[in-house]
């Protein structure tokens, strides 16, 4: 994907942002990394930091959804080929620990 040249100015504040996408997500990790850079957020990268075939999303969703659980980052981007793996109950909040934390920051 190439990144277009433009200015977002967000209404928001600045967050910081984690970030997470197996094989299927990895082009489009990096374009929406790039683009809440120029809109001023800070961006956490959990991987993959390279496009391989084989990877597993949990490897990179589960200690994404620790870290908005956690605080250590205030929003989460999950990213998969088809979005049914990242919408599984490792980030869904559907649960009384760390999982339930996350509802409302992905």
């Amino acid at each position: 994907m190439e990144i277009q040249n433009s200015t977002f100015v967000s209404p928001i504040p600045p967050k910081r942002v984690g970030i997470a996408a197996d094989h299927g997500g990895f082009e489009l990790k990096h374009y929406l990394a790039e683009r809440l850079r120029g809109a001023g957020h800070e961006t956490i990268d959990f991987g993959n930091g390279r496009s391989q075939w084989d990877d597993d999303y949990p490897d990179y969703v589960v200690p994404l959804a620790r870290a908005v659980a956690d605080g250590d980052v205030e929003r989460g981007v999950a990213i998969c080929g088809s979005g049914v793996g990242v919408a599984s109950p490792y980030c869904s909040g559907n649960s009384s620990d760390w999982r339930s934390r996350t509802r409302g920051k992905f």
